[in-house]
């Protein structure tokens, strides 16, 4: 007789993809936000740090760094509230890198890292969602 972890119709082992992904997910936050506190304070980047920085370059990267590590943590904790402030950080930083890229300057790499993450982040929880509803409409 197998057991539970081995059934496909489990909803446990259906999670698995999402919350591996999460986890990943959330190691490289918390890694970005160590980095950019390492710029802010001159560790790496400019060795001026924030005081070396246009205003509206030190607000973001302030900001970011504080996200980063704060939605990092929560995804990695795989907490609702962590994923709800990861898409807000990432919708920031997206929308500052994109709207005003002369004040704070283009980071592309950061750009894209979010964007693909946003993409597989709505593949996987789409998939799982796709999953629950085709489960609960065989047991009607």
């Amino acid at each position: 007789m197998a057991d539970a972890a081995s059934n496909p119709a489990d909803p446990e082992r259906a999670k698995r993809p999402l919350f591996a992904f999460l986890r990943v997910l959330g190691l490289a936050l918390v890694c970005l936000g160590l980095y950019r506190w390492a710029v802010v304070l001159g560790i790496a980047g400019s060795a001026e740090g924030l005081a070396g920085m246009e205003e509206n370059a030190q607000i973001a990267l302030a900001g970011l760094a504080i996200f980063d590590l704060v939605s990092g943590v929560g995804v990695w904790l795989l907490a609702p509230w962590g994923t709800v402030v990861w898409l807000i950080t990432a919708a920031a930083e997206i929308g500052v890198r994109l709207v005003i890229p002369d004040d704070v300057g283009p980071d592309w790499p950061a750009v894209a890292f979010h964007a693909v993450a946003l993409l597989l982040y709505l593949a996987l929880a789409g998939r799982l969602e796709l999953r629950r509803w085709r489960l609960r409409a065989a047991n009607r």
